[in-house]
């Protein structure tokens, strides 16, 4: 074990995140099976105990828990390989632990930002679309007025119920798509975390393609 010890030791800074919950059995008390505090060593049988784990031990007991070798509170003694490898492996976790939560909180920045820019790419779709409906509707209302000025026109009534139907469409979709683009443009503004970001996703996403389909006039 004193092998293994030190040439743990010697190359701590090479030992994997993985390889250290393994490593603390090594050194895990006899007694309360964790991580040794301030350890005690049998000197008949090597055995590792806490000194608070075998100081109240030997309160009842005169034999060694593990060889059942009569024993004194001096026949163990202090292994400062068990104990510095124990800081190590506390060291070790604690590091892994930040490593952890500042990973999380990296990849949580990453998709954040990914999907801030595809939101921002999703309105400026709906900014287009709300202009190219403002342009058509203006080539309704100009074909409305051209045939309403047309004297030779007979009967105009049916095509000026279809460009008023048009119209009203376009009208209603322009003004739902203001609606959503004011609405979206103040939440991305106020967002400040990634649920924040996604649910706004899933509003703009609910919204392509259009419900409304226009045919050419």
């Amino acid at each position: 074990m004193h092998n293994f010890f030190s040439a743990t030791m010697m190359r701590q800074n090479e030992l994997p995140l993985t390889k250290i919950d393994s490593l603390s059995k090594e050194i895990e008390c006899i007694m309360c099976l964790d991580v040794v505090n301030d350890s005690r060593m049998c000197i008949h049988c090597s055995a590792i105990v806490c000194v608070q784990c075998i100081e109240s031990w030997l309160k009842v007991q005169s034999i060694c828990p593990k060889c059942l070798h009569l024993v004194e509170e001096t026949d163990f003694v202090k292994c400062r390989l068990a104990n510095k490898l124990a800081d190590f492996i506390e060291v070790s976790k604690d590091d892994y632990s930040k490593q952890c939560v500042s990973t999380n909180e990296q990849n949580i920045d990453v998709n954040y930002r990914e999907i801030m820019t595809l939101n921002s790419k999703l309105l400026d779709f709906f900014r287009r679309r709300c202009k190219d409906y403002g342009e058509n509707l203006a080539k309704i209302e100009s074909a409305t007025q051209t045939l309403l000025n047309d004297k030779k026109e007979i009967d105009v009534q049916e095509p000026l119920d279809a460009y008023q139907k048009k119209r009203q469409a376009y009208t209603d979709a322009i003004r739902d798509d203001k609606l959503l683009i004011d609405n979206m443009e103040y939440r991305l503004r106020e967002s400040q975390t990634l649920s924040d970001q996604e649910e706004i996703l899933q509003i703009l996403q609910k919204h392509i393609p259009s419900k409304v389909q226009f045919k050419d006039h």
